[in-house]
This record gives C-alpha cells, structure tokens and sequence, in this order.
C-alpha cells in the first residue's frame, strides 16, 4: 500500500522544485509511452545522448547565449551531414564555481541502424568542430556524444531519457540567492524544450496539472496500490520552514 497524489495545485513557476519535478516526471511517462510505435517503425534504430556545450557566460549575457545556441541548433539540424532521424533536445543551466551560469544541450538523438557502420558516423571530434562552425566560435566547445547501450534486459534509453527529461536547473543552485534571480531574469518566457524529425511534437513543454496529477515515476507499477478507506494526508507550503509539511486533520 503506498500513497497516491490525488489533488494539488501547481503554480507552474519554472523554478518550482515541485512543478518540475512533477513536470519531469510527466514527460518521462509520455516518451515511453509512445516510443513503443516509434521503435515499431524503426526497429534496428540506434540512440545517440548528446550534450552540447558553450564557453560559461556572465549572468548578464546568459538570454543572448541561449538565443545564439538556439540559432546554432538550427544550423547544425540543417547541415547535410546531420545523422538524427528524430530528436529531443533540452535546456539545463547550472552554475559554475565562480557562481556564472553554464548553459548547455542535452540532446536524444534517434539515428539509422547503419549510424555506427557506414560513413555518415561522426567521432567526438566531428561534432565539435560541426558544433563550434554552427556556433561561429574562436574556439573548440566541450560537448559529449555516446552511444546508448542496452542495460539489464532494457532498451538502453531509460537513464538518458531520464537525463534529457530532467530539471531545466538544479535545486542546489537555485539556494544562491543571486543565482535565482539571475536565472529568473534571464530565462524568462524562454522555452527549454524542443523535438523535431519522427520525434516531433512527441514531447509538450506545456503540462497540464492533471497531467502533473496523474503520473508515476519511472520503474513504477502505473497504478499505486491505495486503500481508499484511509484518511486524506493533506500537505501544505510553510514559508518559514520553506518546504511542505503534514496539516494536522
């Protein structure tokens, strides 16, 4: 017998730790929930994780950084030697030691059965340079390709799943006080999710909370076993503890 959300109301603010972390789970549910039919149609399919990064910018140029990513992102989808039948791509800021924001891609990429045999393959060297021309940068940026392998019996995509589908910015950060108001000027109305190829529209950046209501975490059975004869737990928000408690009732 475990405990079951049954009603809550979600303020939908980026940085809430709860709505993404309800959000969160919401999208993971989703993908595998539809990747079922995808697999159907491309079943020797291979999936690359992807991260792309930049040189950490200051707080004050971290909007036009995303904006000049973005832009990148688009040049690097276009080029001819692009080997992603379908992609997920998101957003995550952390923060460095020096306390500057570091913005940076986590990309799934869905790619050809022939991907790692026949010449489209790309090394970590290929992306970088592809990555630094697409960016129209003096230097050569860090980024992370690997190959996602089968685990335990799986398809080898939960754990990336899982890392792309995860918090736009970590909860550690946002207790720096500076940092949060950094990142809540800076990334206003910016979207951090974006799908494109036979992944397109797969994933929605904007959940709704019965969607948020009604999900479960990743290894979970889909329905939590409830014994409806007992009480209602109620929780709410206590701004001087800063976290939600148990209502006495």
């Amino acid at each position: 017998i475990g405990i079951k959300l049954k009603n809550a109301y979600f303020c939908h603010v980026r940085h809430c730790e709860v709505c993404q972390w309800r959000k969160s789970m919401r999208n993971v549910a989703r993908f595998f929930d539809r990747i079922p039919a995808v697999m159907e149609q491309y079943p020797k399919g291979q999936w690359l994780f992807l991260t792309l990064t930049v040189k950490n910018p200051e707080m004050s140029d971290l909007r036009s950084t995303l904006v000049a990513m973005n832009a990148a992102w688009k040049r690097l989808i276009q080029r001819k030697d692009w080997p992603a039948l379908g992609f997920i791509r998101t957003t995550e800021v952390t923060k460095d030691k020096q306390g500057n924001p570091h913005p940076h891609f986590h990309c799934l990429l869905l790619v050809r059965p022939g991907y790692f045999k026949g010449g489209v393959y790309m090394s970590q060297l290929d992306w970088a340079m592809n990555w630094q021309s697409c960016l129209r940068a003096d230097y050569l940026p860090v980024i992370d390709v690997r190959k996602v392998k089968a685990k335990n019996g799986h398809s080898g995509i939960s754990a990336a799943v899982i890392e792309t589908l995860k918090y736009a910015v970590k909860f550690d950060d946002m207790k720096d006080p500076a940092f949060l108001f950094g990142i809540t000027e800076q990334l206003h109305k910016m979207r951090f999710l974006a799908t494109g190829g036979v992944l397109k529209d797969f994933l929605s950046a904007d959940v709704t909370d019965a969607e948020m209501i009604n999900t479960t975490e990743l290894g979970e059975a889909p329905e939590v076993a409830v014994d409806e004869e007992k009480p209602a737990v109620l929780f709410g928000w206590k701004p001087n503890v800063k976290r939600y408690k148990k209502l006495p009732g």
